[in-house]
């Protein structure tokens, strides 16, 4: 995964987490080639990410950044149980923080 192919995720390996400093939350995040939009790759990537920041990790306070024009990342971000909360300004432009529930709370259908 990464380097140019289908997916690139922020989550590959613990020594590769990036958390700049005053950052509020640990945060899934992932990019695709246009031609591995509509597949459900997106989903099964954060899904799976979320379920390692938790149960490995053990993080609690995570979250997506998204802009509000990408319906495609807000679903995914929604169907596995975050909420919109505070519109930021990231890489210049304004964006919204989707936090995931905490996993005690997080609905069955979540991962």
């Amino acid at each position: 995964m990464g380097g140019g192919g289908i997916v690139d995720w922020s989550l590959h390996r613990e020594d590769w987490i990036l958390e700049p400093e005053g950052f509020p939350a640990f945060e899934i995040a992932y990019t695709l080639t246009r031609s591995a939009w509509g597949h459900g790759y997106a989903r099964e990537g954060a899904a799976a990410s979320l379920q390692y920041a938790r149960e490995i990790l053990g993080r609690t306070a995570i979250a997506s950044i998204i802009r509000p024009d990408n319906h495609a990342s807000i679903r995914v971000a929604q169907s596995l149980g975050a909420v919109p909360g505070e519109t930021v300004n990231f890489f210049g432009a304004p964006s919204v923080v989707y936090w995931y529930a905490t996993s005690e709370h997080s609905s069955s259908r979540a991962i």
